[in-house]
């Protein structure tokens, strides 16, 4: 009963933007780990589950789990925009997890 209304939050998977962008960088730009170190709640990102991309609003920004390596990261966000694809059970208004190595781009 209590469980009711437990929100759920999707977990993926992305598509690691770091790997794209060495991969393709002509069609991949992925942040760097300064920009991905500034973010906070209430930025705009965006990510990429294989068949789209599309915009989240941080929600949460939690702790690296490594000093050296700020792609490792855990943030939590609301998809801001509509999806198009067929891309599972979450679309706009849903609470999005996924590390920095995820994040495609940073709106300015």
């Amino acid at each position: 009963m209590g469980d009711a209304h437990k929100q759920v939050v999707y977990t993926g998977p992305w598509v690691d933007a770091q790997e794209a962008s060495r991969r393709y960088p002509e069609t991949y730009e992925a942040p760097t780990g300064v920009e991905l170190a500034a973010l906070a709640v209430g930025a705009h990102i965006r990510l990429n589950n294989g068949e789209e991309r599309f915009w989240v609003i941080l929600t949460e920004v939690g702790a690296p789990t490594s000093e050296e390596d700020p792609y490792t990261r855990t943030y939590r966000g609301t998809i801001c925009n509509r999806l198009v694809g067929d891309v599972g059970d979450y679309d706009y208004g849903d609470t999005v997890e996924f590390a920095g190595s995820s994040i495609h781009t940073i709106s300015a």
